[in-house]
């Protein structure tokens, strides 16, 4: 009995984080570029470090931010950024303000002139995945506790996923 107790509230448990994930994805996918907040100035220092994490990521420092703007991307490809942007530069940052005291971590947009060298579109495409994967998860939570249910199969009707 202690283990039917404990396998559900580990499903209700999974269903509950999977659910409140693409609830988070959704609204960050969803945001329009005018809501985020946006920075204009000149490049003092940019280039590619490495973070806390031992992660590569590309930051840029502008006259008139205090704090590093840093562009993380999975594929941790930043030639195009670094080759693109000089310092001197005139640029235009979208970004979600952080609580952090040295960088603002999430980057949306980067514009010089009219051209744009990190665009939006990337950023939403991205969040939209992650809430397609974080839909998917809950459901298959559902429909297999309800298959090993069905089956009187109720010892562990944990998904091979926890």
């Amino acid at each position: 009995m202690f283990i039917k107790i404990i396998n559900v509230f580990a499903i209700l448990f999974g269903i509950t984080l999977f659910t409140l994930l693409t609830y988070i994805f959704y609204n960050k996918a969803s945001k329009n570029l005018s809501e985020y907040s946006q920075v204009e100035g000149i490049i003092m220092n940019k280039g590619i470090i490495n973070s806390n994490k031992n992660s590569k990521i590309f930051f840029l420092k502008l006259s008139n931010s205090p704090k590093n703007l840093v562009v993380y991307k999975m594929t941790k490809n930043y030639s195009e950024l670094d080759n693109n942007i000089s310092n001197g530069d005139k640029v235009k940052v979208y970004f979600t303000p952080s609580n952090s005291n040295s960088h603002n971590l999430d980057v949306v947009q980067i514009e010089k002139g009219n051209k744009i060298l990190l665009s939006y579109n990337t950023h939403k495409i991205n969040y939209y995945f992650l809430t397609g994967i974080t839909t998917i998860v809950p459901l298959s939570i559902i429909f297999m506790t309800v298959y090993h249910i069905k089956g009187n199969e109720i010892e562990n009707p944990i998904p091979p996923i926890f």
